[in-house]
């Protein structure tokens, strides 16, 4: 989940004269963190450099540090957590920065992004946080959907956030800005995708209160010669088989801790059905090579 403005960021750190501020220290720490492989099955992802960030991160709050890199640095220790299902470490992260957000207004859409002394920019890179914080919300919590959530449902006017590659070029301002009722059918970034990926969860898992793979109502899915009705978990776990087989084209770095979750179900669904063997056999391999480097997957 890009939520750093890659060129503001960075031409900070090249202003040779500045002091390093403990926020941007600590962002810069969990950052690292994010990009560390477990060097063995024994791997303990309370490495010290963990627990290093979350003194500074427990410091700083102390010390009434109100910035937007230090919530950026929170929001990059809870998705650390959640990948190696620390528990209950990422939920209480995950909630802090929720309420370090609204602290900090950015949870209010209109009246902060209609700031006009704020560049599109700064903007767009609140909007990214507070989205990133929701996503996350609902991630932490997707195993107890009876759980309150820290964050409330975003209505549908919400603005999504734009394109990635657009956001990181920090050029002209779109034209246009998608909101959460976009159809999903239109092109857009990872990260709006995701955001209206979070919203149906909040749709499905927190209103309805049942589990998203036990209804067996009919969805289409795309085979060979067209489309095909088939029970909603076995479509559920269908995408999912399709997902490991490209994984052998990504980096295991471009892989998200997030897809752990959906993998899991699919193979205890084709366990409970007794079917697919091939599929289960799958499946446990894209876990097994995701374990490599989040502990979630193990």
């Amino acid at each position: 989940m890009p939520t750093v403005a890659k060129k503001r960021f960075f031409r900070y750190l090249l202003k040779l004269l500045s002091r390093l501020r403990v926020d941007t220290a600590l962002l810069i720490v969990a950052m690292r963190l994010m990009t560390i492989f477990p060097l063995d099955s024994g791997f303990d992802p309370e490495l010290p450099m963990y627990l290093a960030a979350k003194r500074m991160y427990a410091e700083a709050e102390a010390v009434g540090i109100l910035t937007l890199s230090f919530l950026q640095a929170g929001v990059l220790i809870s998705i650390y957590e959640y990948g190696h299902t620390m528990y209950p470490a990422t939920f209480f992260t995950t909630a802090a920065c929720a309420r370090y957000a609204a602290l900090l207004g950015i949870d209010k859409e209109r009246s902060l992004f209609e700031d006009p002394s704020l560049t599109w920019v700064e903007v767009e890179e609140k909007r990214r946080v507070w989205w990133a914080i929701l996503i996350m919300d609902r991630c932490v919590n997707i195993g107890c959907p009876s759980r309150t959530l820290a964050t409330n449902e975003p209505s549908l006017n919400s603005p999504l956030p734009v394109d990635d590659a657009v956001w990181e070029e920090a050029g002209d301002m779109p034209d246009n800005i998608l909101t959460l009722s976009t159809a999903a059918s239109l092109e857009m970034g990872q990260l709006a995708r995701f955001a209206q990926t979070a919203h149906l969860s909040d749709i499905y898992c927190y209103s309805a209160q049942e589990p998203y793979l036990g209804e067996n109502d009919p969805m289409p899915i795309r085979s060979g010669d067209g489309f095909h009705l088939i029970s909603k978990p076995q479509a559920i776990a269908h995408n999912a088989f399709k997902i490991v087989e490209n994984f052998a084209s990504l980096s295991l770095e471009a892989i998200s801790p997030f897809i752990t979750h959906l993998l899991y179900k699919s193979v205890v669904y084709f366990a409970g059905s007794n079917s697919s063997p091939e599929i289960q056999e799958t499946l446990k391999a894209g876990l097994a090579m995701l374990d490599t480097k989040w502990r979630a997957a193990g």
